[in-house]
């Protein structure tokens, strides 16, 4: 692991330490980080209407963590009991960022 790989995995590491989210996905608990306001701030900075309010999100959830690559349609559960629908699945290097749907709150 190269110099930059490794400063990134110690700042990944200390942001799911001081502000991680015990989540349930595959029916196992994992530490991701889950913004709930991504999308609507984007939208809000670009004056466009929000008729989806609190319907996006986005986690993180670090690639050693899971077994494989996050599919679309998966269901993740966070701490507040409120289902994400995986709606898109990029991989950043040392996370897959999951692009979800709001199921409930």
């Amino acid at each position: 692991m190269n110099l930059a790989d490794s400063a990134l995995q110690e700042g990944l590491t200390d942001l799911l330490a001081s502000a991680g989210e015990s989540v349930t996905f595959r029916a196992g608990s994992v530490t991701v980080i889950v913004n709930r306001t991504a999308f609507q701030d984007a939208k809000r900075e670009n004056n466009l209407p929000d008729f989806d309010a609190n319907a996006i999100s986005r986690i993180e959830i670090a690639v050693d963590e899971v077994a494989s690559r996050p599919k679309v349609g998966e269901v993740i559960t966070d701490s507040r009991s409120i289902a994400h629908r995986i709606k898109r699945v990029t991989h950043t290097g040392q996370t897959w960022a999951l692009d979800c749907e709001v199921l409930e709150e």
